[in-house]
């Protein structure tokens, strides 16, 4: 019997151990809720492929207002926040996320201090909703140099059982929004 997002093709890859965080808030929690500003937001509609790393560079004039906005750095934490959507395909592609000084140029690792994290696609209940999704920034002095980029790297989630290769034909990320965020620690 075929269930309906088989794939007899193709089978799932062990998915690599590295730590992630989840957040959740329930009604006791309300009052510990940190306040969080954007202040920086590049709002365009960008599809990351499956096949080759996907590169944003932020222009200039849209992190103009982090780099001159008045708060003490030591009391804030800054985050990128992704908005993503169309999850309502069963994913055969992840993407890590890297931030870096500039567009990179060469491949990007998981052991580099670029990446950020690996972007959730298994958020089924939401389907064709915008779901974001937020990631610690280790260096903030990265935002501030003069072409920060945000690369997402294709990561194959199965392969292919007839030749043991990464299956990486799955269908784009759809990004709607990234934004920098100030949050109190």
């Amino acid at each position: 019997m075929k269930f309906k997002y088989e794939d007899l093709s193709s089978m799932p890859l062990p998915l690599p151990s590295f730590p992630a965080a989840l957040v959740v808030a329930d009604s006791g929690t309300a009052s510990r809720i940190k306040s969080t500003q954007a202040v920086a937001i590049l709002d365009s509609r960008i599809e990351a492929g499956s096949a080759q790393n996907t590169t944003i560079v932020f222009p200039s004039r849209t992190l103009d207002a982090l780099r001159s906005a008045s708060f003490d750095r030591s009391q804030k934490r800054l985050l990128l926040r992704i908005a993503i959507t169309g999850l309502n395909r069963l994913p055969i592609v992840g993407f890590d996320v890297h931030l870096t000084r500039a567009a990179p140029s060469g491949e990007l690792k998981r052991t580099d201090p670029s990446f950020l994290g690996s972007v959730h696609l298994f958020v089924h209940e939401h389907h064709d909703d915008e779901v974001f999704q937020d990631f610690t920034i280790q260096d903030p002095t990265v935002v501030d140099s003069a072409s920060p980029a945000v690369t997402f790297v294709p990561v194959a989630l199965t392969q292919s059982i007839g030749t043991g290769r990464p299956n990486l034909q799955g269908s784009p990320l759809r990004i709607t929004s990234i934004a920098v965020l100030a949050q109190d620690r």
